[in-house]
């Protein structure tokens, strides 16, 4: 692997990882301060030196072979091609699998914020080996809500989004999938701020985007939570081998951290399931004890909270199992 150039084309390619890479070099930077270097050097060549230990493993050491795998972690984030890309509900919309350009021929879409937009290498793959055309209806940071959001903003764009999918005429399915916590920061639709909801309050408005989905006749898949680290994992995995030579930060937390955060919705997934398909992130990642940031010796997480692309494949079981229950074949249109 090339890491200098892996680096340098996702800073082109990708410019909102540039804050990623900014975490990365700060770690940098101090080292070479402490070195007595920073005052000789401008940011530039800071950078540019940085790139270049990464590139060769360190001089005159060599850095762990296992740091590539964080920094490729930092760069492995989903972003929908610009020819998939379509205009659809005043949000936006991509192309994830089957033929055509035409939004208004999906049969299942994948509804969020940037965790749909997360799990799209996960579902792509599962709907193109069932011949099912889809559709993923996205937006940055706005919850798939409209009681309140992340701004004012955000719950316009989303009740344009949420009438548009329940107006498709051949989308039977929707997979909803977004960010979990609830002390985010919230608003209403006046603007004004909303303090931190309840459990109770928080599901009962997500239950009104369901409710209205189903009631245009979609059938539902839900997605449960994931871990939230709550820090840069790959990021500062990546600063401790290069400057200790060894993890210092547990690449995981216990399964009880994870349950007094989402306990609750993981609670709440059990009574919906009936009527609802529900797929679980935390069977991958948890056993009864902790809950990884890893799977297989890669890091499944790009950032604080979105998994990396790296790992994508470890949850498309869920999505094909998911879309088997919801759209068995004798649902399926050609």
């Amino acid at each position: 692997m090339n890491t200098h150039d892996d680096f340098a084309q996702a800073m082109v390619a990708n410019p909102d990882l540039d804050h990623k890479r900014r975490d990365f070099l700060k770690g940098t930077g101090a080292t070479l301060a402490a070195l007595g270097l920073l005052t000789t050097v401008g940011p530039t060549a800071l950078a540019a030196g940085a790139v270049a230990l990464i590139a060769t493993r360190g001089a005159p050491g060599r850095f762990p072979r296992s740091l590539a795998a964080y920094d490729q972690a930092m760069a492995a984030h989903y972003q929908c091609p610009l020819a998939r890309r379509v205009p659809f509900g005043g949000i936006n919309g991509c192309l994830l699998a089957g033929p055509g350009g035409d939004p208004q021929g999906a049969q299942v879409v994948l509804f969020g914020n940037s965790h749909a937009e997360m799990y799209a290498p996960a579902v792509a793959p599962a709907l193109a080996r069932r011949g099912l055309q889809g559709l993923m209806v996205s937006t940055g940071g706005c919850l798939p809500m409209t009681r309140f959001n992340t701004s004012r903003d955000c719950i316009e764009l989303m009740r344009s989004g949420i009438e548009a999918v329940a107006r498709l005429p051949r989308a039977s399915t929707v997979i909803i999938a977004s960010t979990w916590p609830r002390d985010i920061g919230l608003y209403d639709a006046r603007g004004r701020p909303v303090p931190v909801p309840t459990w109770p309050q928080y599901l009962a408005a997500l239950k009104e985007t369901l409710d209205r989905l189903e009631s245009a006749g979609k059938t539902i898949v839900l997605v449960g939570p994931a871990p939230w680290p709550g820090y840069n994992s790959p990021s500062r995995a990546a600063r401790e081998l290069a400057f200790r030579g060894r993890l210092e930060t547990p690449l995981e937390q216990s399964r009880a951290t994870y349950d007094a955060r989402f306990g609750p919705v993981e609670a709440w997934l059990d009574t919906v399931g009936t009527r609802i398909t529900v797929i679980r992130p935390s069977s991958v990642l948890c056993d009864w004890a902790r809950c990884s940031f890893e799977i297989d010796g890669k890091p499944a997480y790009f950032d604080d909270n979105h998994l990396s692309l790296l790992v994508m494949g470890s949850f498309e079981p869920l999505f094909a199992q998911a879309l088997d229950k919801a759209v068995p074949p004798s649902k399926r249109v050609d």
